[in-house]
């Protein structure tokens, strides 16, 4: 059986970093345009993020933000992991995180 290619243009995907201290480190917009995948597929998607004050320990939290316009089917936040969850990030230090993308063996062909 022939897979279809799901387009994913996540125009609008905002990730918030929450963090056990009083200050607050948030990515306030990420994009990932242009990423192709089947139904069943998983997609790891690397990003950076560098530290730009004092040592945070943080989470991943990820919520969608409805931009009016919007398909029902925008919101893919369920399909979404961030890796590692959980870090610990220093002032000046960089590090590598994944987006993985987990695409439902049953989702149909279209932008997401």
């Amino acid at each position: 059986m022939r897979q279809i290619p799901i387009e994913l243009a996540i125009l609008v995907l905002i990730f918030v970093v929450t963090i056990a201290s009083v200050a607050a480190t948030a990515v306030n917009r990420l994009s990932l345009c242009n990423n192709e995948g089947y139904a069943g597929d998983v997609l790891t998607i690397p990003i950076m993020l560098e530290g730009t004050s004092g040592e945070r320990i943080g989470h991943w939290c990820s919520f969608y933000k409805n931009v009016e316009g919007d398909s029902a089917k925008a919101n893919i936040t369920n399909w979404l992991e961030l890796i590692p969850e959980n870090y610990t990030l220093k002032a000046g230090e960089v590090n590598e995180f994944s987006v993985r993308i987990s695409i439902p063996k049953d989702a149909k062909p279209g932008l997401y």
